[in-house]
């Protein structure tokens, strides 16, 4: 066991290493513990250092495994002469004296040390860490490399750092393999005092958090054409079965040395994001054509409901290991009437085929993600906020000839009404989804050749 005495701003302390929790503080001391030991030691080793070379070593030490112990003379009064005689041992020598006679500085040594309730962070939590400095009253100065970090304040919205403690959040997912992989940041302080300075680094672990799927299977379905009395009705909300649907199962796996896994799952919540790529919805008359006019590429929503940026729903995760089946299905859908009744129309010339529906065209290419968010960041930044897992394409196009003349029910021909699924991708993909202001909550256009005046 090794013993010294020592004076730190203008007070008497005693420490003690490589020791058993048989030993109890020396009469008129009181321990002392926490950040201010680790930087009271952490000034004590930079003098030992200056004065002998064996000076024992803080580096991979907690305060908590009895390697060190911290105490403080209970009363002190007065400061001690510049030159004083202590009880001193270098603990690198085994043959060394047990006491020896040395001359410590009354100016105290700049000194700086970090701590943190844990050095695991989760990613997109906010991770606060403190630098202790002595002597009092200087400047502290933060720098982290190794991974995509920003510093923020402790709500998480983007901050620097001005004083003794930095908050910092990771969030940076692999794109490719569609999961947040372990990563380690190096943080570093730069503490500034008048008599000097002293710099303090710790790495911190970034765990991983994973994401498995199943049952990933996209199933394509037929649009239907139907023909009504006043026109014709292609997919929509009337048809049975969906033109696509989809229903995955995935499993949240957060690393092992989380240290909060309970608060760490309920961060993160999975749905589908969806974006058309393409569009053309045109009714052809005889002597008009109508289109309706979206602009693409576009976030796509389902009808009734308000989930954003999600397509209908989001899930969210409660526990880790926890497995959640997921839904969805879309039917795209359009119409026309058999006739262009509309009053600004153009004139019809003699006979009974003008103004008639001739032909409709239909066709749209979408991209799907299935797309885990962390909420905590999607508070501050919102298009960060993703893992992307699975990606996939689908498409339709029709091309529907239309002979009013014929009876109902007989009156349309469609060569193709297949919807094509693309292949199952992991991560992102090539694209990234559009999360923009979604259709249909904007308002779509329909537009008439050739052109009318008054036309809607």
């Amino acid at each position: 066991m090794g013993k010294d005495t020592f004076t730190h701003e203008g007070e008497v302390y005693a420490v003690e290493w490589a020791i058993d929790s048989s030993v109890f503080p020396p009469p008129g001391f009181v321990e002392v513990g926490g950040f201010e030991a680790e930087a009271i030691l952490g000034a004590w080793l930079a003098r030992k250092a200056s004065q002998r070379s064996g000076a024992p070593s803080l580096r991979g030490t907690r305060l908590s495994d009895s390697s060190f112990r911290l105490y403080r003379r209970r009363s002190f009064e007065g400061r001690l002469p510049r030159t004083i005689t202590t009880n001193l041992r270098d603990p690198s020598r085994d043959d060394a004296p047990p006491f020896a006679s040395g001359d410590l500085e009354q100016a105290p040594r700049v000194a700086v040390a970090l701590a943190s309730t844990t050095e695991v962070a989760c990613p997109g939590h906010v991770f606060s860490i403190d630098a202790v400095g002595t002597p009092r009253d200087g400047t502290y100065a933060w720098s982290v490399e190794g991974a995509d970090v920003a510093f923020v304040d402790e709500s998480g919205t983007p901050a620097l750092p001005l004083g003794p403690r930095a908050n910092l959040r990771w969030f940076q997912p692999s794109h490719e393999i569609g999961a947040l992989l372990p990563q380690i940041a190096t943080i570093t302080v730069t503490y500034s005092h008048p008599n000097g300075t002293a710099t303090a680094t710790r790495n911190i672990k970034v765990h991983g958090v994973s994401f498995e799927t199943s049952n990933l299977e996209a199933k394509p379905n037929p649009l239907e054409v139907r023909e009504m009395p006043t026109g014709v009705d292609i997919g929509g909300e009337d048809q049975k079965v969906p033109a696509m649907s989809m229903n995955p199962t995935i499993t949240l796996r957060i690393a092992s040395d989380c240290p909060r896994k309970s608060e760490c799952a309920r961060a993160y919540r999975v749905g589908f994001l969806q974006t058309v790529l393409s569009n053309d919805r045109r009714a052809e008359y005889t002597h008009s054509v109508r289109v309706t006019d979206i602009p693409v590429p576009i976030r796509d929503q389902l009808n009734g409901t308000d989930m954003a940026p999600f397509y209908s729903h989001a899930w969210p995760f409660s526990a880790d290991n926890e497995e959640l089946t997921l839904k969805h299905s879309d039917t795209p859908g359009t119409g026309a009437a058999w006739e262009d009744l509309r009053p600004e129309a153009p004139p019809p010339p003699p006979g009974s085929h003008n103004r008639l529906l001739r032909r409709i065209l239909f066709s749209n290419s979408f991209h799907v993600w299935i797309a885990v968010q962390n909420t905590e960041v999607a508070e501050h930044d919102p298009g960060a906020s993703f893992v992307f897992v699975e990606n996939y394409a689908w498409s339709f196009s029709l091309d529907v000839d239309v002979d009013v003349g014929k009876p109902i029910k007989s009156r349309c021909t469609v060569p193709d009404a297949e919807v094509k699924v693309g292949e199952i991708g992991v991560g992102a993909g090539d694209l990234r989804p559009n999360l923009d202001p979604a259709y249909p909550g904007i308002a779509k256009q329909l537009l008439w050749t050739p052109p009318v005046k008054g036309s809607p």
